[in-house]
């Protein structure tokens, strides 16, 4: 295939004419409006984080300890929190998610469950472990802890 310069060229002078038409809206007020649905899609994320890892902590720790089961009411309940959080902010469900796909979230997910098994001393193949991280997040009444039964 052959490459054209003078194609390019005129690709790139036609890109930069001025057709004449005047946006709809001015650029101030776009991008005002992208950096308030940048910042709602953010809080939207991190109320959807807030639910999701104490939840799974909770999760594992149940799945790993007999003495522990999931508090399934208290799980419906927050779920429903923040769907309707997200609706009041007027963001899509998917958008939200599939920001939770990306490599970045996922890193940090990743990165605050190690500092969470490191901070209560959990063993992985050590079920017992599990149970006294258990112990320690109802003793603390934490957000964890709401999630067990």
């Amino acid at each position: 295939m052959k490459f054209s310069f003078a194609a390019l060229a005129s690709a790139l002078v036609l890109a930069g004419c001025n057709t004449g038409q005047v946006p709809s809206r001015p650029v101030a007020e776009v991008a005002a409006a992208r950096a308030a649905q940048d910042a709602r899609r953010a809080e939207g994320i991190e109320r959807v984080y807030a639910f999701a890892v104490p939840f799974a902590y909770a999760r594992q720790i149940a799945r790993n300890c007999r003495r522990y089961d999931l508090n399934r009411q208290r799980q419906f309940a927050a779920e429903q929190d923040v769907r309707a959080l997200l609706r009041e902010a007027g963001l899509n469900e998917r958008l939200v998610f599939s920001t939770l796909e990306t490599p970045e979230f996922k890193r940090r997910v990743q990165d605050d469950g190690i500092a969470w098994i490191q901070k209560r001393g959990i063993v992985l193949s050590d079920r017992e472990t599990f149970c006294a991280a258990g112990d320690a997040e109802v003793a603390e009444r934490s957000e964890i802890a709401s999630y067990l039964r």
